[in-house]
């Protein structure tokens, strides 16, 4: 039995059902036969198939004020999420060019990942010196520093803060972990990454190839930097982010080291501001975890619907829109869009390609697979996967963004019950998860043609 229903609302499509209980999209799917199951993620709406009894979806993550996720707003904000068991609505993502809103908002479904700074969220200053708790200022003269819990990326969310120094000709800087060195052994991948702008902000002098952003440890990383001609180069007054990715050459501590000004020649004037900061031992940075006093854990996310009826067909087709974060395609992990319960019929990212096969029975059938060889999925694009399956050639197709890339001729696949629970976006066991955002989910009780995939893509891209 399904945990919760996450505050999903569930309507009933097919007969004796009013007209008006139906959204316009939903009735243009309707327009294709067979549709049997339709989860609108971004509106939390579930509509099925009439007769199918008590179709949910549950969403579980064990989390708290020690375990806390974020949602992204439709505007940009980034807002701490601390109940168990809801889903993370994910509306856009920042990159350092801005904020850019998805077409339709969608769930995070990703793995347990640990912020490895002790405050990113800036949010405490008992001492009332303007720095906040866990981070220290080392300055000469000329720097003034504050906070602000109006002055964040996409606007305020009630619990966070910005860290801003202001500067007046500085003469020697350095903003830092205050006991919060990072361990690390060597071949640690890590990813720093965060939000930083500047309020007309400038630097004379041969300071310009100082760095702004340092991730530092003397024999253990690479000094990586992000330095003042990049931040000076980005628009005054705007929040970018920024992500580095570096190896452990060596075991030790590593610190973060930001807006040094090594030298009075620089004339520093102006005002740096950091929000978000987050240091994760990952291939790329995943949402982000708020923390205030301690490193924290954002707890895995496992999301499963019932199937109930409308899995049970022997020819189905499944199409699912989906975003991967970060750099999804280079890390090494076999990542499931959708996976039932029994005899697996999956699709996933492959674990050491960055593409995407679909098998409709992987547990009975492993050669029965699409395998979109070629068909590279990236971080950060919204995509439309359709896996149709059937008992004659192809056997399995797959398509992205209404266009087949992949399919098997030779290999057919039984059909047993398929389980009970589909899982979204992990495998049945509550592993490999996306690291994502799931928008839609779309079953059809029979196997599509290549017209009916296109349109049903545009439809759920709103390109029709």
């Amino acid at each position: 039995m399904l945990p919760m229903s996450s505050g999903i609302t569930r309507h009933t499509i097919g007969s004796g059902v009013q007209g008006e209980r139906i959204d316009p999209l939903t009735k243009r799917l309707l327009s294709v036969p067979g549709l049997s199951y339709y989860l609108d993620c971004g509106r939390s709406e579930l509509y099925a198939r009439h007769g199918l009894g008590d179709v949910r979806v549950g969403f579980m993550a064990a989390r708290n004020s020690s375990a806390p996720g974020v949602h992204i707003a439709p505007d940009g904000r980034i807002i701490t999420e601390t109940r168990s068991d809801v889903p993370l609505t994910v509306a856009g993502y920042w990159d350092a060019t801005g904020f850019h809103a998805f077409h339709r908002p969608g769930w995070w479904v990703g793995t347990a990942a640990t912020n490895l700074l002790k405050d990113s969220d800036f949010s405490r200053d008992t001492d009332s010196d303007g720095v906040s708790d866990n981070w220290g200022l080392v300055t000469i003269s000329g720097v003034t520093p504050s906070r602000s819990s109006t002055d964040l990326p996409g606007g305020a969310n009630g619990r966070s803060y910005s860290q801003t120094l202001t500067f007046d000709e500085t003469f020697g800087a350095n903003f830092y972990q205050a006991s919060q060195s990072v361990a690390l052994t060597k071949g640690d991948l890590v990813t720093v990454s965060g939000f930083i702008k500047h309020d007309n902000a400038s630097m004379s002098g041969n300071g310009l190839s100082s760095p702004v952003v340092e991730f530092y440890a003397p024999g253990v990383v690479p000094t990586l930097s992000i330095n003042w001609a990049n931040l000076l180069a980005q628009p005054s007054g705007e929040w970018r982010y920024f992500e580095i990715l570096t190896t452990a050459t060596g075991t030790g501590n590593a610190s973060l080291r930001l807006a040094r000004v090594a030298s009075a020649d620089y004339d520093v004037t102006g005002s740096v501001s950091f929000a978000y900061l987050q240091i994760e031992k990952s291939p790329y940075a995943t949402l982000h975890v708020p923390t205030t006093t301690a490193a924290l854990t954002r707890p895995k996310d496992i999301c499963l619907t019932l199937n109930a009826g409308n899995r049970n067909a022997a020819e189905e087709t499944i199409i699912i829109v989906a975003t991967p974060w970060g750099d999804f395609a280079n890390d090494g992990i076999a990542r499931l869009l959708m996976s039932s319960s029994v005899k697996d019929r999956r699709i996933e990212k492959y674990s050491t390609h960055p593409v995407p096969q679909f098998k409709p029975n992987s547990s009975d059938n492993g050669d029965c697979a699409a395998y979109a060889s070629g068909a590279d999925i990236n971080g950060f694009g919204t995509y439309t996967f359709a896996a149709v399956c059937k008992h004659s050639s192809p056997y399995a197709q797959l398509y992205i963004d209404g266009v087949s890339v992949a399919g098997d001729s030779s290999d057919d696949y039984v059909n047993p019950a398929w389980g009970d629970f589909t899982y979204l976006g992990s495998s049945a066991a509550g592993t490999g998860q996306l690291n994502g955002v799931i928008h839609a989910v779309v079953v059809f009780n029979r196997a599509l043609s290549a017209a009916e995939v296109a349109y049903v893509t545009n439809l759920l891209t709103g390109a029709t």
